[in-house]
């Protein structure tokens, strides 16, 4: 990626360290070191796990963590024939993807060095989905610390490479640390609109950026668990409150990787405060948090969430957007889908459209095209017997 797909003029600013056995170790863009791939630590100080254990499906379970190197992960990640023939074997049609090291370019503060690795990213994930263009669906990393870049990323990746939607990540960012709830960011919401795309809310833990409640725990796994669905009802509060929903009102967002379980108790409580005490607002919204949140927006859940019934019946089966993660290490492989196609507390209709319905309308899915792509492949790869 940071040879064959970043900007020529551009390569000299990327560093990648490599152990003795030439794997990957460290990569650093200009003054922001995006990727520590060595393994992880615990409180003790002691290696815990790696960044190929974290995106191998189970590699990070009790007892599964060998510190795997990059390249020992699943091959799934960078190759898309290998993810093709898991899709085949979990009965899976087709998967909207991001890019797990694309969240890391976020504090990157370098419009044109941001602009390039991101630029680097997308190009990698084009190449990827190529294998089959109308099964995987890529959602474009965007530059975060100019909105004006982002916009322009998100433009041609859209109309010139096919891909569905943008993402960025919740924290405040750019030299000036703005929110997301900026009024710099219109132009993003204003091309998103008119591309008829969604911009997604997708978070990671660092702490390359500002990460609301991360000082208050010591462990990973507590850090991770608050910083998800916490920076997620903060990115929605604070665009509610500026307006961004109101003066945009087709533009589709979606906050993902965060749970769904906070949607029903976060946007009544705001609907609450809104209904006793919006009136008094410099600029009162013109919906309510759940006319903006049902019109609007979608969450992501994956098989264990309990609360996707609640969500749906609350704001509509287009409403929660079933994810695998795979190949990241809290997917189950084989079974990927077994835990939520098996699940009693949902009727069909819910499963239905948690797992389909929801993400083919969100991300504009053509579900012919998947359907016949699908099986061309297969008919193709056992000559013409499925």
């Amino acid at each position: 990626m940071w040879v064959d797909y970043i900007d020529p003029d551009q390569r000299e600013r990327v560093h990648v360290e490599h152990d003795d056995e030439g794997s990957p170790t460290l990569v650093q863009i200009g003054d922001c070191q995006v990727a520590r791939l060595r393994p992880g630590r615990n409180s003790s100080g002691s290696s815990s796990w790696s960044a190929g254990d974290g995106l191998t499906p189970g590699g990070t379970k009790d007892g599964n963590g060998r510190g795997r190197k990059l390249e020992e992960a699943h091959p799934g990640g960078w190759d898309s024939t290998a993810r093709l023939a898991v899709h085949d074997a979990e009965g899976i049609d087709a998967a909207v993807l991001f890019a797990t090291f694309g969240l890391f370019l976020s504090p990157i503060d370098d419009v044109h060095l941001a602009s390039a690795a991101c630029r680097a990213v997308n190009r990698f994930a084009y190449d990827y989905c190529s294998a089959a263009p109308a099964e995987l669906y890529s959602v474009a990393v965007l530059p975060q610390c100019d909105p004006e870049a982002a916009a322009t990323e998100l433009r041609r990746t859209v109309e010139q490479c096919g891909f569905v939607g943008g993402s960025i990540r919740p924290n405040p960012s750019g030299p000036a640390r703005r929110t997301i709830a900026d009024p710099q960011w219109d132009v993003l919401w204003d091309t998103a609109a008119e591309l008829d795309v969604p911009v997604c809310i997708h978070n990671v833990l660092r702490e390359d950026l500002p990460q609301a409640g991360i000082d208050r725990a010591e462990e990973w796994y507590t850090r991770h668990s608050i910083i998800h669905p916490v920076e997620g009802m903060l990115a929605f509060a604070s665009m509610f409150e500026a307006g961004v929903f109101d003066r945009f009102p087709s533009t589709k967002f979606g906050f993902l990787e965060s749970g769904c379980g906070w949607a029903p108790f976060w946007i009544d409580r705001l609907h609450e405060h809104h209904e006793h005490y919006g009136w008094g607002a410099a600029s009162a919204p013109k919906r309510s948090p759940k006319e903006v949140f049902a019109q609007q927006c979608a969450v992501g859940c994956e098989s264990d969430d309990p609360f996707v019934g609640l969500v749906q019946s609350q704001y509509g089966l287009a409403s929660v957007m079933w994810a695998s993660d795979f190949p990241h290490t809290d997917s189950t492989l084989p079974g990927l889908a077994t835990e939520m196609l098996e699940r009693t507390d949902l009727d069909d209709d819910q499963r239905d459209g948690a797992m389909r319905t929801a993400t083919v309308r969100f991300f504009g899915l053509d579900e012919d095209q998947i359907t016949r792509s699908r099986a061309g492949r297969v008919a193709t790869a056992t000559g013409g017997v499925e």
